[in-house]
């Protein structure tokens, strides 16, 4: 099975959504190099937890570098694809959703010429959103 293949399965199967630079580019026409990663996030939930194992995801991994929002994250063995737990997936979609191309590009997407090894950066914009999303 491909990348996209699994992810759309996951997606299409399981309350997964996608995100990151593959949402920008399914959703805003974000031009993204076909070696990119697959992003997706997930809730904090067993169920999907248990599910995404079956389909060859690693066990959950705290974040070096993670947000206010972010349990951990899981990798898939084989394919470039990773789903990040979220405590909240609503609060997680509706920053993905009222976001602009041009704000993911300029200070959230990490293959930026901007953002380029700006972990640190780029976390607190989450965790900025984060916050005001919480309190929207």
């Amino acid at each position: 099975m491909t990348e996209i293949e699994l992810v759309t399965k996951i997606t299409s199967e399981m309350p997964v959504v996608l995100t990151g630079s593959r949402y920008f580019e399914a959703n805003h026409g974000l031009v993204v190099n076909e070696l990119a990663d697959w992003d997706m996030a997930c809730g904090n939930d067993p169920v999907v937890i248990r599910k995404l194992k079956n389909l060859g995801f690693h066990d959950m991994r705290q974040f070096s570098y993670g947000d206010y929002n972010s349990v951990g994250v899981m990798k898939h063995s084989t394919l470039n694809i990773e789903c990040c737990v979220k405590f909240d997936l609503r609060l997680h979609e509706n920053i993905f959703n009222h976001m602009s191309l041009s704000f993911y590009k300029n200070y959230v997407w990490k293959s930026s010429s901007i953002l380029v090894g700006d972990r640190v950066g780029i976390v607190s914009t989450i965790n900025r959103l984060v916050e005001y999303w919480s309190n929207a």
